[in-house]
């Protein structure tokens, strides 16, 4: 049995490949909802007002873009790096959640993000411990 065949046996989780391809549509999804959402405050009447919020869901967006990217090489990924990087997307999502659910009666897109940052959420974990095992 493998290492990675051992691992997905004892801890229950997805064999890399498989797994790497999930977390990359996660991702993908996820940064193109958080980027949609940023992009709509643009035609409100205020946009100024949210320009904080804009700049946190576009700084995800832009982490989630470099999460995936890196997570796509799958062999030779540096796991010190992959975590931290993990790390630093969930850190994100979570802040673009925290926004985008609390506007998400207000605005489809906002509602999208919610959805989409909800569901990535568990996705960043399992790899957080699928690499910290």
């Amino acid at each position: 049995m493998t290492l990675h065949a051992h691992r997905a046996a004892e801890t229950n989780v997805v064999p890399p490949a498989e797994f790497f391809d999930e977390i990359g549509r996660s991702l993908q999804e996820c940064e193109e909802a958080v980027t949609a959402c940023a992009s709509v405050v643009f035609t409100t009447p205020h946009p100024a007002a949210s320009l904080f919020e804009v700049r946190r869901d576009m700084d995800s967006a832009e982490i989630l873009a470099v999460t995936r990217r890196l997570l796509k090489r799958q062999l030779g990924v540096n796991r010190e790096l992959a975590i931290a990087q993990l790390g630093a997307c969930l850190i994100a999502v979570e802040a673009s959640h925290e926004f985008c659910v609390t506007h998400a009666d207000e605005s489809d897109d906002a509602r999208r993000c919610a959805d989409a940052t909800q569901a990535v959420i568990p996705v960043l974990n399992r790899a957080l411990a699928y690499l910290q095992w």
